[in-house]
């Protein structure tokens, strides 16, 4: 289905703070998703997401997984602190990065695998 989630705490989640599949379609704004068990946004199953202005920290695996012929729109996020990556497109996952902040504390700022679609703009990444 879809919603906005605007202005909402999302902490210490064993999986993952936010999970998305089955052609689900919410909007999250102005989020603050942290301390994730394994991932801080998780959008798999042809699932589909827009953050805009999110803060996505601490996270035991990755910041943001984009999987499984899913779509994901990122705009003014940060993504800080993931052990692995803070991005990670894999199975022919297409998302959006604009002006979004990945540059503090993840092992690997983005990885794109083969299959998949990155189109970015005025992003901070070192």
């Amino acid at each position: 289905g879809t919603g906005i989630f605007q202005g909402n705490t999302v902490e210490r989640n064993a999986v993952h703070g936010v999970a998305v599949r089955d052609a689900g379609n919410p909007r999250l704004l102005n989020n603050l998703i942290g301390k994730s068990g394994q991932n801080g946004v998780f959008i798999y199953a042809k699932g589909r997401a827009t953050l805009d202005k999110c803060q996505v920290s601490g996270s035991g695996r990755c910041g943001v997984v984009v999987t499984e012929d899913s779509t994901a729109d990122l705009s003014g996020c940060k993504i800080s602190g993931s052990k692995l990556e803070g991005l990670w497109l894999s199975d022919r996952a297409s998302v959006t990065l604009v002006d979004c902040d990945l540059s503090k504390g993840n092992t690997k700022a983005v990885r794109v695998d083969e299959g998949c679609k990155l189109e970015e703009k005025g992003n901070k990444m070192l």
